[in-house]
């Protein structure tokens, strides 16, 4: 099962159209390869355009559709309708307060959602799964690229 907010799905279904069209499109390119040289073993431009088709879009057209066949929104789950502000889950928005004074407020949302410049991190990553299942006051030791810091959970909300 994966996570995703209702904006990441629709992220993925549009990524998985945007496939299918360049599929589509690299088969004509294909064509015109063929009908360009017919001796397509010394047509590169041929040989690199039939990667794609056979295996590269392919690929990442299974890859997307099995996401989206397992994956599961946010906000319609039971968890995040029924969010009670105790735990950390996905979709929540923790707040922690650092040794050092520094308060930063992070979201927890789905599979390939993340955003640093918006402190939005997957369910996936390291850093989520320290966190994902605490407390209200909680402290927690955050690996920030093998500099590790302390921090008290000081505030859980929704982050959708």
């Amino acid at each position: 099962m994966y996570y995703v907010s209702k904006n990441g799905y629709e992220a993925l279904i549009r990524e998985r159209n945007e496939v299918i069209e360049e599929l589509e499109k690299q088969q004509r390119i294909m064509g015109w390869h063929a009908d360009l040289d017919k001796d397509l073993r010394e047509n590169p431009g041929f040989m690199q355009t039939r990667v794609k088709i056979t295996h590269e879009l392919p690929y990442r057209l299974r890859e997307l559709n099995e996401i989206i066949e397992k994956c599961r929104i946010i906000e319609d789950s039971e968890e995040y309708i029924n969010f009670d502000f105790k735990t950390i889950q996905v979709g929540a928005r923790a707040v922690l307060e650092f040794e050092n004074g520094e308060i930063v407020s992070y979201t927890i949302l789905g599979y390939n959602e993340s955003d640093t410049d918006k402190n939005i991190i997957s369910y996936l990553a390291s850093f989520a799964k320290v966190i994902l299942g605490k407390s209200l006051n909680d402290e927690v030791v955050l690996d920030f690229n093998s500099d590790l810091k302390k921090a008290k959970i000081i505030s859980i909300e929704k982050g959708l």
